[in-house]
């Protein structure tokens, strides 16, 4: 399809992958959202007004939806304006899914010390609260409450299931990409960033919010403390490009890979 084919006040109606959404609202307080979708290779940007939505506060980068509008033509650009959207997938199946992936890690984790590292972390109730709500972006990959979860727990279970990875690093990379996003659960309050995220980048905070759980590992085994510390907080740089440990490019494979599938 190309713009050629399309007239104003055209109707629309099918099933479209949301991307790229945003909240705005009017000078007058009218609410609406933004965001784009693809008539085959033709992105379109589509203008939903709060009374189109179905009572759906924001959607999310990635999310199915049943699309209905009409299409017109602002300031020269074709655009359509939404008169119905329904939500076709709400990420519960993932979710439900990451929960199974995380207990089977927890439960087949042979180093018993690194075992127990996971179930007091998730023991802790009120980081599980938030690392299991939280979102893993606003507008990019996983941008839904829990997706935080969902991606994290995706990257662990890559890592985990590589045998091409030595199993004294495998287990300890997969806990480091389980953990790689933790500073998120203070940058992001459901789908806004916090005051903290504003001034401070994801990355600065994630030790800090594992501190506890990492000063205990630090107390039973210290080699193990260091290298999780190392694998979660180093990045490469003009005087430090190359990893002293491998699994770490094994942990951004599979991240790389998770954040362009979701």
């Amino acid at each position: 399809m190309n713009t050629a084919q399309l007239s104003m006040g055209e109707y629309i109606s099918g099933e479209f992958t949301v991307k790229n959404p945003l909240s705005r609202t009017t000078k007058s307080d009218s609410a609406y959202q933004m965001f784009e979708i693809k008539l085959g290779s033709l992105p379109i940007r589509v203008i939903a007004w709060a009374d189109s939505c179905n009572s759906l506060e924001r959607l999310c980068h990635g999310q199915t939806i049943s699309l209905k509008g009409q299409f017109v033509k602002y300031f020269g650009n074709w655009q359509v304006r939404s008169t119905s959207i329904e939500v076709t997938n709400n990420y519960q199946e993932e979710t439900v899914q990451a929960q199974v992936k995380l207990k089977a890690m927890m439960g087949w984790m042979p180093n018993k010390i690194l075992q127990e590292f996971l179930f007091r972390l998730f023991k802790d109730e009120e980081f599980y609260n938030d690392f299991s709500t939280a979102p893993a972006s606003l507008n990019h990959h996983h941008s839904y409450l829990g997706g935080l979860f969902v991606h994290s727990v995706d990257v662990a279970w890559q890592v985990f299931r590589d045998q091409s990875i030595p199993e004294s690093d495998r287990y300890l990379g997969a806990i480091a990409g389980l953990l790689h996003d933790a500073g998120k659960i203070k940058t992001f309050s459901k789908m806004t960033r916090t005051t903290q995220g504003q001034l401070l980048h994801h990355d600065q905070l994630n030790l800090e919010v594992l501190s506890g759980h990492l000063n205990w590992l630090e107390q039973e085994n210290s080699d193990l403390a260091i290298a999780l510390r190392y694998l979660i907080a180093w990045k490469p740089s003009s005087h430090d490009s190359i990893p002293k440990l491998d699994v770490y490019e094994k942990i951004r494979a599979a991240d790389r890979f998770s954040a362009g599938s979701g």
